[in-house]
């Protein structure tokens, strides 16, 4: 049983890894996109801070998407690319919490 669980942790972090490097790629492309079809948003998105943490995303990214601006644009197009890259961060948001899970449960089957 822990094999199997070890074996299920490691993909979940494969896929984790996976889900967040495609959310960083994809937001990026996206918005990058996006500044050029809407040059007015291009102070919207300002980079973080030297040093700072954050997710696959940027936090300005993350708070655009989130407030489900995307939606209002008038290019189909735009507003798929922020529903997929709403769909990737679900997707890795799913998967780490599922590596944590099964991380958590190879450890406590590990103890008996």
């Amino acid at each position: 049983m822990i094999a199997f669980l070890t074996i299920l942790a490691g993909l979940s972090l494969f896929g984790t890894l996976a889900t967040g490097i495609a959310t960083g790629v994809t937001a990026k492309t996206s918005f990058c996109r996006l500044v050029v079809a809407h040059p007015e948003l291009a102070n919207a998105f300002p980079t973080p801070m030297r040093g700072t943490r954050y997710g696959p995303i940027r936090p300005s990214y993350m708070q655009y998407l989130k407030a489900r601006r995307h939606l209002a644009l008038p290019e189909a197009e735009l507003q798929q690319a922020g529903e997929e890259v709403l769909r990737l961060l679900h997707a890795h948001a799913i998967l780490l919490t599922l590596t944590i899970v099964l991380a958590l449960c190879r450890g406590v089957q590990a103890m008996f």
